[in-house]
């Protein structure tokens, strides 16, 4: 497995109530049911969390589904930072389009 993008949200200013917050786990963007619950951490929390990371994984054979050459791929904006949650479906929906076998790795503090 291969780390092809990293998208990172941090909001030093948001103060957490429980110290011991974080969320760290992958999901299989082909299971409708890790894919719903990594939605519904990123609808509940990623505005109270002091930070958000979205990693996409994926075999080296891959990669060339990732790159800013491929057009069916929605590259993030250097000067408009996307939602968490639109950057996760915009990678699932490519992945499941095209049967990119993919993981997303969530990561929240």
């Amino acid at each position: 497995m291969s780390n092809f993008m990293t998208i990172k949200r941090e909001r030093p200013s948001v103060e957490v109530k429980a110290s011991n917050f974080n969320i760290e786990k992958t999901f299989n963007v082909h299971d409708d049911t890790e894919i719903e619950e990594m939605y519904g951490f990123l609808n509940d929390h990623d505005h109270k969390s002091q930070g958000t990371e979205i990693k996409v994984e994926c075999s080296e054979e891959d990669e060339h589904w990732f790159s800013s050459d491929n057009p069916y791929m929605r590259m993030p904006s250097i000067y408009r930072f996307p939602e968490m949650i639109d950057f996760a479906k915009d990678i699932t929906a490519m992945c499941r389009r095209f049967e990119i076998p993919c993981w997303l790795r969530l990561k929240m503090w």
